[in-house]
């Protein structure tokens, strides 16, 4: 490990409440290969703030991009940083990341005002997730769902199904394959990429592969839950498409959410969309709106090809 990269990990050790799974050294380590790095500012012995990212090149440039499902990278400052320092943390910990043609980052709920970062010629876009709050009650929890989701839980003939933990992590990346088929896209995310996050998960005890399955083994839905401290994140979601009204995907994301907050988590995050319907589900399930920001800053509008290539 290098010494930014162990800087960071005592860091992150000493303030894990920060930090967003995606953030945590061993996510980055199977989410990048490794091949990822971190901006420190240090005062003398202590680390006053971190600005981790992945790097990479194509066509002879080098730019700094979000890893594959990976969904929050950015700067994290510690407590101890009065406000009035911030400005200056940021601006050193910019100044300390590699030159390259373009930054495009979805940072962390932790990142609030905008302000710094405008100041540092860099852009936003408001992007947002939905979270519900485990510390009410499991009455609360049901009474927020929608009429319609709460008559479909309660009419569901749960004693034909059953919720099982699966490690088939081929035949869930083939569900998920055949889901965007039908949209007429490729899967945004390679099957290696899933089984290293998936095995570092099982590996950290921080994640789970659900499915909900009738009495002859067929999987109506699988969620892939992982969580760090204080959270659970539906990081991957993958239905028969044709099992849909069965209300078993409902039954199941219900049944997930009464069991984070058995396991003593605080929220439960359905790690972000921005495409309407999901957003509608998100919703139906009671789940409150929260906003993140992604940060980019490019040199040449056109080397936003390269992201998408």
């Amino acid at each position: 490990m290098g010494n930014n990269k162990a800087l960071y990990q005592s860091f992150f050790e000493n303030h894990i409440d920060l930090f967003p799974i995606s953030m945590y050294p061993w996510f980055l380590d199977v989410s990048t290969d490794g091949n990822w790095d971190v901006s420190i500012l240090k005062k003398g012995n202590n680390v006053l703030a971190v600005w981790p990212y992945y790097l990479k090149r194509k066509w002879g440039l080098n730019y700094i991009t979000m890893p594959e499902l990976t969904k929050w990278v950015g700067p994290i400052i510690s407590p101890k940083i009065g406000p009035a320092k911030i400005n200056s943390c940021l601006s050193s910990l910019f100044q300390a990341l590699p030159k390259v043609v373009f930054i495009d980052q979805n940072f962390p709920y932790a990142i609030e005002d905008w302000s710094p970062f405008h100041w540092l010629g860099m852009k936003q876009e408001i992007k947002y997730s939905y979270q519900i709050d485990l510390n009410q009650s499991t009455e609360s929890i049901y009474n927020n769902l929608n009429n319609s989701y709460q008559k479909t839980i309660q009419s569901f003939n749960k004693d034909d199904f059953s919720i099982v933990k699966n490690q088939n992590i081929d035949a869930f990346y083939q569900a998920h394959s055949e889901m965007f088929k039908r949209k007429g896209s490729a899967v945004p995310f390679s099957k290696d990429t899933l089984q290293k996050q998936y095995n570092a998960c099982i590996d950290q005890n921080a994640g789970a592969l659900y499915n909900i399955q009738d009495a002859t083994g067929h999987v109506y839905s699988s969620v892939f839950i992982i969580w760090d401290k204080h959270t659970w994140y539906t990081h991957l979601i993958t239905d028969d498409v044709e099992k849909r009204k069965s209300g078993a995907s409902i039954f199941l994301m219900y049944n997930l959410i009464k069991e984070a907050k058995q396991s003593g988590k605080s929220t439960f995050d359905f790690e972000g969309s921005m495409i309407k319907p999901i957003q509608k589900v998100r919703k139906n399930f009671g789940a409150k709106r929260i906003a993140y920001h992604r940060a980019f800053k490019y040199a040449n509008p056109l080397l936003s090809l390269i992201k998408k290539g």
